[in-house]
């Protein structure tokens, strides 16, 4: 059961917001290129794409709009549908290092890495890519690109800065 009360989140901080909007992300990429993807889990997680990227970037501006903080819920809730039944992949066994020796949130550490994983993926299986470039609303090969600058607009560099240092 999940119980949706967006007017609850409307205080949360917008990091948090942030982190759970990417891990979301996270949950619907990886069912997407998951062996046990079906088409149901890849339509949902299409979906849940689609709202994240939409609503995203607008609730972190308006932190106080329950309308976009519904879309996000609803999202997380479609990624959720998505990886209950595939499970998660790569991103997120690449994170629990990440989360364990540097505290890294588990939502920005699980999504920082999906650019790099989609281009694996586009290497080896780019058609099992092609529900995450519908969510994205780009060209099959734009995946890792488009979701850089997305990532760049919404300053996970920065965020990820906060917790670690490249040397």
């Amino acid at each position: 059961h999940a119980i949706l009360d967006p007017a609850l989140a409307v205080s949360m901080p917008g990091a948090l917001t942030l982190f759970t909007a990417l891990d979301a992300l996270s949950h619907a990429m990886e069912s997407i290129w998951n062996r046990r993807f079906t088409a149901i889990t890849d339509g949902v997680a299409s979906t849940a794409i689609d709202m994240i990227c939409t609503n995203l970037g607008p609730c972190l501006a308006a932190p106080s709009d329950v309308r976009l903080r519904e879309q996000l819920q609803t999202a997380s809730v479609y990624a959720g549908l998505a990886m209950g039944t595939t499970q998660t992949a790569l991103a997120h066994s690449i994170s629990y290092p990440f989360t364990a020796h540097y505290e890294i949130p588990h939502g920005l550490a699980c999504s920082f890495t999906l650019a790099e994983v989609a281009r694996y993926n586009l290497a080896t299986t780019p058609e099992r890519l092609l529900p995450i470039a519908t969510g994205l609303g780009c060209a099959l090969e734009e995946i890792p690109e488009t979701l850089e600058a997305w990532f760049d607009d919404l300053g996970l560099g920065r965020e990820l800065a906060g917790y670690v240092q490249p040397e």
